[in-house]
């Protein structure tokens, strides 16, 4: 693992992540008026995508879209209106990679909480920028990375 000791990568990174990403990524979970396709603009074709619901490299656009609709579907149903973030750690590789690990807390408008994941996101950099290539998820009740993740 290469050190980013002045945090350019990892500052680019979690500016990329947290602040364009999610806000896109909650926005159309909780509109029917926003095109999921924007999603594209951060989400890789083909993408692997692991979780308790699905272990599989989505090839095309319409997998990729299906596998976000499927993430939305049910929390538009439980009255969703935005992600807490509960603990995050971005490792950077190198210039062009890195990944980014949270646990999120999707929430309605009071801030009940309709579930909470630990999520892994490999995050390469692509001649369209900053895109997630892979990612795994599981649901936690924790709220650390440390206390959810199996580690070595």
């Amino acid at each position: 693992m290469q050190t980013d000791a002045e945090g350019g990568v990892i500052l680019e990174i979690n500016q990329w992540f947290f602040e364009r990403y999610l806000p896109t990524w909650e926005s159309i979970g909780n509109s029917e008026s926003r095109n999921p396709k924007e999603i594209l603009d951060y989400w890789n074709v083909p993408m692997h995508a692991a979780s308790i619901h699905v272990n599989a490299w989505l090839l095309t656009e319409k997998a990729v879209l299906g596998r976000l609709g499927d993430d939305h579907e049910p929390l538009r149903s439980a009255g969703y209106a935005h992600t807490n973030v509960v603990d995050r750690r971005t490792v950077v590789y190198n210039d062009n990679a890195g990944s980014v690990d949270v646990i999120w807390s999707r929430c309605r408008h009071d801030n009940t909480e309709i579930e909470r994941i630990a999520a892994h996101f490999e995050i390469d950099r692509t001649g369209n920028g900053w895109r997630i290539i892979g990612f795994a998820s599981a649901p936690t009740a924790k709220s650390s990375l440390q206390a959810t993740w199996r580690e070595s």
